[in-house]
């Protein structure tokens, strides 16, 4: 007899790429507009990660671009990525009404100051300043 077999052949679907974990100090842009590229992200969408604002780089390139595949449903050129924060490296201050503004991002810095009277509406007078080195800690002086 004759070999009647079927034959069948399956396209695959494209796959969504896993879900990415924003590096610590990291900022993430994307080349679709949606507000969440990290997780579902759909094949062909490029994913950069840079370093915020006063952070550097961990590694030896300052940033990451990634591409999602469709075919396997993988990342492209998914290499480890964070960023520290830049200390000593101060933002100019332009006035002093916007001075508070510019401390704001200055996170790692830190005063230590006392009212000189119950008065809390008075100028703090400075006594030290201090320096983020921890979450949870900060270095100063021994005077202070």
């Amino acid at each position: 007899g004759e070999d009647n077999a079927l034959s069948l052949t399956f396209r695959s679907q494209p796959r969504n790429c896993p879900t990415l974990k924003l590096p610590r100090g990291a900022e993430v842009n994307c080349s679709e507009s949606a507000d969440d590229c990290l997780s579902n992200v759909a094949p062909g969408t490029n994913v950069t990660f840079k370093c915020k604002e006063h952070h550097i780089s961990s590694y030896a390139y300052s940033s990451v671009d990634m591409l999602c595949e469709g075919k396997k449903g993988t990342w492209k050129n998914n290499l480890p990525f964070s960023c520290s924060l830049q200390c000593g490296i101060f933002p100019p201050v332009p006035t002093t009404q916007e001075a508070s503004l510019a401390f704001e991002k200055m996170s790692w810095n830190g005063l230590i100051a006392s009212y000189s009277s119950l008065n809390e509406s008075t100028s703090p007078t400075p006594l030290c300043s201090a320096v983020s080195i921890d979450s949870a800690f900060a270095l100063t002086s021994a005077k202070c």
